[in-house]
């Protein structure tokens, strides 16, 4: 039985989407989702579609989503999550009351609701999972959009390896006829608590327990791989990914390899290598993740 809308979010709608074959079990819980593929789980929020934690057995592949004492802070840290708009530290007029933009943007702040199976799967990916959301968005931006997260989960059956996609989908529904800015962004944290070593084509990323890591403005080199003690993780993101961030204020936990989609990190709002979504455009982002055990 599908969870409640929730009544209490005045600018979003949205749908989630999933099939699921006879060999994945996915259980919704009203806010979030579980889905269980051979010796992979994953687990999602339905706010915004962030994956939560995604494990292999006993060990931690992406998360879990947490708070971790950071200084004399505590700080939540471990959700992998979309970016959109991804505003960063731009200081810009965007925002038409004048108060601060987040700087990940609106999305992940949002809770969305499970829709039933959309006509458009195809249903003979019996080993596959599947699930999406999508949202409308009119918040304190002057831009609408509609926003579709989709994750993707399978087992290859001809290399064992398993496969994780995660994809953002993105139009501009604004009634105007006005260009709208983007800079969507994937923030994957790699839980590197047994030790690893982070490669971007053929520079290794030095990983200093002690010390913060970044961030890093690097540009796009593949493969892009984080080599963990119990296996390899390979992340590839979609051709309008050209850059990346490497980040960790506890690098004895985690790492931060985020792709940024449709321009160069930290110049949303201006006006350098800008990318911009005509009215009733869409940009498709996405981040194909295939790990092998060691």
């Amino acid at each position: 039985m599908l969870p409640k809308k929730r009544e209490n979010v005045n600018y979003t709608c949205l749908k989630i989407t999933f099939i699921i074959s006879s060999d994945i079990w996915c259980e919704p819980d009203g806010g979030n989702m579980f889905l269980n593929c051979d010796d992979h789980s994953l687990f999602v929020s339905y706010h915004g579609g962030s994956i939560l934690q995604w494990q292999w057995k006993e060990h931690f592949i992406l998360g879990p989503t947490r708070m971790e004492r950071i200084g004399d802070e505590y700080k939540l840290r471990g959700e992998s999550h979309w970016c959109f708009p991804n505003f960063g530290s731009a200081h810009v007029p965007l925002s038409q009351s004048g108060e601060l933009l987040p700087k990940h943007g609106f999305l992940r702040q949002h809770t969305m609701t499970p829709a039933r199976p959309t006509r458009d799967f195809d249903t003979s990916r019996t080993r596959h999972a599947y699930l999406s959301t999508s949202i409308e968005v009119t918040p304190r931006f002057l831009w609408h959009s509609e926003i579709k997260t989709t994750h993707f989960a399978a087992r290859d059956p001809d290399s064992h390896e398993f496969k994780l996609t995660s994809c953002l989908t993105v139009q501009n529904i604004t009634q105007r006829v006005i260009s709208m800015p983007i800079l969507p962004a994937l923030h994957p944290y790699f839980n590197i608590k047994q030790g690893a070593t982070a490669l971007i084509g053929q520079r290794e990323i030095h990983i200093s327990r002690g010390a913060v890591l970044g961030p890093l403005m690097i540009e796009r080199q593949d493969p892009i791989s984080v080599q963990l003690s119990f296996g390899t993780v390979i992340m590839k993101p979609s051709d309008n990914c050209k850059w990346l961030v490497v980040w960790s204020d506890n690098p004895s936990s985690y790492i931060c390899i985020e792709p940024v989609f449709c321009g160069k990190p930290g110049t949303f709002g201006t006006g350098e290598h800008e990318t911009f979504l005509s009215q009733g455009k869409t940009v498709v982002c996405e981040v194909k993740f295939a790990f092998i055990p060691v």
